[in-house]
């Protein structure tokens, strides 16, 4: 049962890539059940070693999403996770819609000992992207401990003042990495 539960999850997740992912937009419905789809095959991956949480709060999921474009923050968060013989490691994620406004905030354990090497081509390519779809209207804050990374992405679209803006968000009781973004957008509705 979980071997063929896995390669179902496993079978969406490339349908999707391959079906969606050169789509301009996709439903915002969509885009999270292939997130959660890619959560739960690391959390198989994983075992027992991470503590994972999520959260996510959707208010209309039939609005257009570009595909694929929060998969990064989160892929880094598991990727970048650290954890110990006799502790867990942890990644939070949380996810909320309402009107025109998407919150993502990913956060993870991680230990200067045990990081592995990476080109942060992942996390450049993200950016570019951002800066494309919303001609760089958003700020990006990174905070980082010995144990915790914090970064908060923040494009708006359709803003006309700065008080829109939010300021990062820094959970001490976790340490690692994490990202967050955030925008405003009016995000048209795909039918069917």
């Amino acid at each position: 049962p979980l071997a063929s539960s896995l390669l179902e999850k496993y079978s969406d997740i490339l349908r999707y890539q391959l079906y969606n992912g050169q789509k301009e937009l996709i439903s915002l419905e969509q885009e999270i059940e292939f997130l959660q789809n890619y959560i739960a095959i690391e959390n198989i991956r994983w075992e027992d070693k991470l503590a994972v949480s999520t959260e996510w709060e959707v208010e209309d999921g039939s609005i257009g999403f570009p595909p694929l474009l929060l998969l990064t923050f989160i892929e880094n968060a598991f990727k970048h996770a650290s954890h110990t013989p006799t502790e867990k490691g942890q990644v939070q994620i949380r996810f909320k819609q309402n009107a025109h406004h998407i919150l993502l905030e990913v956060g993870n354990t991680s230990s200067p000992h045990l990081q592995r090497p990476g080109t942060g081509l992942g996390l450049a390519n993200a950016i570019k992207r951002l800066d494309i779809l919303f001609h760089k209207k958003y700020q990006l804050s990174v905070n980082q401990t010995d144990t915790y990374y914090h970064s908060q992405r923040h494009p708006f679209f359709c803003t006309r003042s700065k008080r829109n803006i939010r300021k990062p968000v820094y959970r001490p009781h976790v340490s690692g990495y994490q990202y967050a973004l955030s925008f405003r957008h009016r995000f048209p509705e795909i039918i069917g």
